[in-house]
């Protein structure tokens, strides 16, 4: 009887485990991309393709982890992937001195300062939405709706549509293409931004009033944390980690496209729910995004391979973000209801 129990108890926690859907996804993704008489059969496992969707997964690493902070606040951003370009486009534009292709005059900077003036101005658009949501008391999902529209039109105007092109071949060669090892350079960045990232929301006092600010914002503000301010921090975490990712894109593509980013928010968001973070608040897993973008990046890299058309591909990431949600939703993750203390 002992043993009996013994093993109900293992197979409940097993259950109950957080990442225990994404992980049961992945072992049945690898299986059919392994066995399935498809294209992808010889090719997935190569090194190189293998290579490449860790790249691909970096990135989304980067832009996961402040979409993890605001998902376990109980907040959401829409305008990240908006801001991910704007970050690259304003950066480029300040290396190569020409706002776009159409040369454009804008002043040459050393490489370190068009950086920081790049994340200045996507901290900035986040700061906005931090302080939009906070001074009107409005929704997230609607201020970040805006902010993302209103970035959008500024990569444009400034660059009239066309992408800032003729990086110099040091920032290409090296830091957009440079590897380790075999291994990208943006990997190890990516590495190092998710270990201090990951010990801040696990172990630190900022990382225990995200959650207590998700799990019920008036008992949070009761206890003495100040609400406004953490959530002004996210949004501009949110601003230049966006722009960290742009540049990872832009510099290995060689220009600043004026369409980057364009999925970022809700490959995020779907990456994140699949981890087992809870879109209500209170919950938060930066080893579930992992595997939520390990996912989406394998699924998408086994679509091309099997050459699926795609617009069908984005048939299927929604349906992943709606059974995510779904699934979210009967483990009371998702939109759950936060009393008001009393």
């Amino acid at each position: 009887m002992k043993q009996t129990h013994e093993k109900r108890t293992l197979v409940d926690r097993v259950i109950k485990w957080p990442q225990a859907g994404i992980v049961l996804a992945l072992i049945i993704l690898y299986l059919i991309l392994a066995f399935a008489p498809t294209p992808a059969k010889n090719t997935f496992f190569l090194s190189g393709n293998i290579i490449n969707v860790v790249r691909q997964s970096a990135i989304m690493i980067v832009i996961g982890i402040p979409i993890t902070f605001t998902l376990a606040a109980g907040l959401l951003d829409l305008s990240i992937g908006s801001l991910a370009c704007l970050g690259a486009v304003v950066t480029c534009a300040f290396i190569t001195g020409h706002s776009s292709s159409q040369m454009e005059i804008c002043p040459q900077v050393p490489l370190g300062v068009a950086i920081l003036i790049g994340m200045a101005v996507s901290a900035f658009f986040g700061w906005l939405n931090g302080r939009i949501i906070t001074a009107l008391n409005l929704p997230p999902f609607i201020v970040t709706l805006g902010v993302q529209e209103i970035a959008k039109g500024a990569v444009l105007s400034f660059t009239r549509g066309f992408p800032v092109s003729n990086l110099p071949t040091y920032v290409v060669d090296v830091l957009g293409r440079g590897t380790l090892f075999s291994v990208p350079y943006t990997v190890y960045l990516m590495a190092v931004l998710l270990a201090v990232f990951w010990i801040i929301l696990s172990k630190t006092r900022f990382g225990r009033h995200v959650y207590a600010i998700g799990g019920n914002v008036e008992c949070a503000r009761l206890s003495g944390i100040n609400v406004k301010r953490m959530k002004m921090i996210i949004y501009v975490l949110n601003g230049c980690m966006a722009c960290v990712a742009g540049l990872m894109v832009s510099f290995r593509l060689g220009s600043a496209q004026t369409d980057i980013g364009a999925t970022y928010g809700m490959d995020a968001i779907t990456a994140c729910c699949l981890g087992g973070t809870a879109m209500g608040g209170g919950k938060g897993y930066m080893f579930g995004t992992i595997l939520g973008v390990i996912f989406l990046s394998s699924l998408s890299t086994g679509f091309n391979l099997m050459n699926v058309n795609a617009y069908y591909q984005q048939i299927i990431k929604g349906v992943v973000l709606l059974v995510a949600i779904a699934f979210n939703a009967r483990s009371g993750n998702t939109f759950k209801r936060k009393e008001k203390a009393k």
